[in-house]
């Protein structure tokens, strides 16, 4: 159940991300000039809603995940082993039936540690769009103040958000290959032993 909770987590914080972003563009809207104190005082807030959004999802998601480093840790190197054992289940086993529940299992196995995978990539994604997204918007065009925000935002959110397996290292796609990669060593190596 906790790669799903891990998912759900990620889901949302992504989602925020992706709102954050949109957020961001908003600024596309900033005139050549600020002709008026009251458009600056307005762009003005709308960007202090966006560190303040921007914060508040970078709080949440650390609290979150932090929470999981040590059952994703457990999760990943289990995996790895629980995928070579159930192919070679399936590889030894005479009875269809049987191969089909091994392999059944083996793909349920393999959509949790995908899905887990998954979401972690797209948080790094998502949180790393919140810099280009700052960066592409016309914040050049703002006064001064504007101009050095949107810089502390843009270099803040260059150090993307990351789901973390305790000292394992980053969930992404890359961990999800290394664990298939890992998996059919120990499948190499039961089927070597076993012959």
């Amino acid at each position: 159940m906790g790669s799903v909770d891990v998912a759900v987590i990620s889901h949302f914080a992504a989602g925020c991300l992706e709102s954050a972003v949109v957020d961001v563009t908003v600024f596309d809207e900033v005139p050549e000039a600020c002709e008026t104190h009251e458009v600056a005082l307005d762009i003005e807030e709308r960007l202090k809603f966006c560190i303040k959004y921007h914060v508040a999802i970078i709080n949440y998601t650390n609290r979150a995940f932090s929470g999981f480093n040590l059952m994703l840790i457990v999760h990943v190197c289990l995996t790895s082993l629980i995928f070579g054992v159930l192919g070679y289940q399936i590889v030894k086993v005479d009875v269809v039936s049987e191969k089909l529940r091994y392999a059944m299992h083996l793909g349920g196995w393999i959509f949790l540690l995908f899905l887990t995978c998954y979401y972690g990539q797209l948080i790094l994604n998502e949180s790393t769009s919140v810099a280009s997204a700052a960066y592409q918007s016309k914040w050049y065009n703002g006064p001064t103040k504007l101009r050095k925000n949107i810089c502390l935002i843009i270099m803040r959110a260059q150090k993307p958000l990351k789901l973390r397996a305790a000292s394992i290292g980053v969930i992404s796609l890359e961990t999800f290959v290394s664990v298939i990669k890992t998996a059919y060593s120990y499948f190499a190596l039961l089927l070597s032993i076993s012959e």
